[in-house]
């Protein structure tokens, strides 16, 4: 008796893997074992899990960056915006503008650039004397002048 055939929601495996989900997450959520679900990815896709996987990944950093940048220097979109008619409720396209994240241009400065705010630092050590330092303005009294 042959085995039931399995069939996987490939559009699924790929919004779940845009969402940076791992192999046994998405196994676990389309109902098959991780194994099971490797090998359908080099039947159906023709390249390893792995592979395939890395490539989604990717994608979603390449758009992670694209929408720091976006956010660090400011943009704009062409939003469809609900207006209230005679004839009732229409939408039509108005651009939006989105201002620059002054947090955001710094962050992306220290991770991609090396930049650094500045840090003042100072160093303080209690009771530090060096062995051997005179120091000409002290002035020296002798014990016996002292005691009387």
């Amino acid at each position: 008796m042959a085995r039931k055939a399995i069939v996987i929601d490939w559009k699924l495996v790929e919004k779940m893997l845009r969402s940076m989900c791992d192999g046994p997450e998405i196994a676990a959520r389309v109902g098959v074992h991780p194994d099971t679900l490797y090998r359908a990815c080099k039947k159906e896709h023709k390249i390893a899990f792995q592979d395939y996987a890395a490539s989604m990944y990717a994608s979603t950093r390449q758009m992670l960056r694209e929408q720091q940048i976006n956010k660090a220097v400011g943009y704009k979109r062409l939003e469809d915006t609900p207006f209230n008619t005679a004839q009732g409720v229409i939408f039509m396209p108005v651009v939006r503008h989105y201002e620059p994240s002054d947090t955001m241009l710094k962050w992306l400065g220290v991770q991609y650039l090396n930049q650094k705010e500045k840090q003042d630092v100072t160093l303080e050590i209690p009771d530090f004397v060096i062995v051997g330092d005179t120091d000409d303005d002290e002035e020296e009294t002798d014990d016996d002048e002292t005691e009387e």
